[in-house]
């Protein structure tokens, strides 16, 4: 299918259909008819899109985001989907992936897992329907939309529209404008401000706000050349009120420090605007 790529997420799934069609600059109808989706079109059930799990099991070791398998003994030969739920403290993640080949033990996965799933996290197997027919998509697939130009399906942003998505708030740290009152930031310097602040606080670390923050600094000690640190930085970015969406993540580590650089869309069907920042995890 021609058209501009879109992974479901969670958050996706509960704004609805229409809410992920203004996102990707389109109508329900051509998103619908594009991707060939039935009722409801998009779900958090599996059995919506299944049918009866074939088997249920809980994980007994967490999973990593970014992993190419997952290890459960004993199950059907003739599992060729596994849809992973896990409620924690940051909210629901959840994702559908397909199984690549299965040897009785490890399920070796189409695509690797886009989440990170703790302790207990709940694992249904199924055998899918064959592709090509009408479907309902849950979060991990892939909606696409038509491209109808050598650009992108997002207009382009006017800073009122930053203003509008993001507010204006006390620039940090504080400072003094020119006539002598606390400086201010709006548009595109308060969304910078506002992905660094959500990078660079630590998840669970405000009593107030437990839900807000990343788990970057906590990852630090355990990192290795697989840390797949994008998906940490994307999770916590996707918590801001104001996103839709985020791409094209990239991140260097240097010591303790985490450049991340990307593009996020927000509300208001706007252009990219870029993610650019450095997190000390130290």
């Amino acid at each position: 299918m021609i058209g501009q790529p879109h992974i479901l997420s969670v958050t996706d799934i509960e704004r609805g259909i229409e809410a992920v069609a203004t996102q990707l600059g389109t109508d329900v109808g051509t998103l619908i008819s594009t991707n060939r989706l039935a009722p409801p079109y998009i779900t958090l059930n599996p059995s919506e899109v299944y049918g009866p799990p074939l088997a249920s099991v809980t994980s007994t070791q967490p999973l990593t985001a970014g992993s190419s398998s997952v290890s459960f003994p004993g199950q059907p030969q003739s599992i060729n989907t596994l849809y992973l739920a896990y409620s924690g403290a940051s909210g629901l993640v959840a994702e559908a992936v397909g199984v690549r080949a299965y040897d009785g033990t490890t399920f070796e996965l189409s695509t690797p897992l886009q989440n990170s799933y703790g302790l207990s996290a709940q694992v249904q197997m199924f055998t899918a329907f064959s592709v090509g027919n009408v479907h309902v998509l849950l979060p991990g697939d892939t909606v696409y939309v038509p491209v109808t130009s050598a650009t992108n399906n997002f207009n382009l942003s006017a800073l009122a529209e930053l203003v509008d998505a993001f507010g204006t708030d006390l620039a940090w740290p504080l400072q003094w404008d020119a006539s002598g009152d606390l400086a201010t930031v709006s548009g595109e310097a308060m969304a910078q401000q506002r992905f660094a602040s959500v990078l660079g606080t630590d998840l669970q670390s405000l009593p107030l706000h437990p839900d807000f923050g990343a788990q970057l600094r906590a990852k630090l000690g355990s990192s290795s050349p697989d840390t797949p640190w994008p998906a940490y930085a994307r999770e916590a970015l996707m918590k801001l009120p104001e996103i839709m969406d985020i791409r094209n993540l990239q991140t260097t580590l240097a010591g303790s420090s985490l450049a991340i650089t990307g593009d996020s869309y927000v509300t208001g069907n706007n252009a990219p605007l870029s993610v650019n920042t450095t997190v000390s995890l130290a």
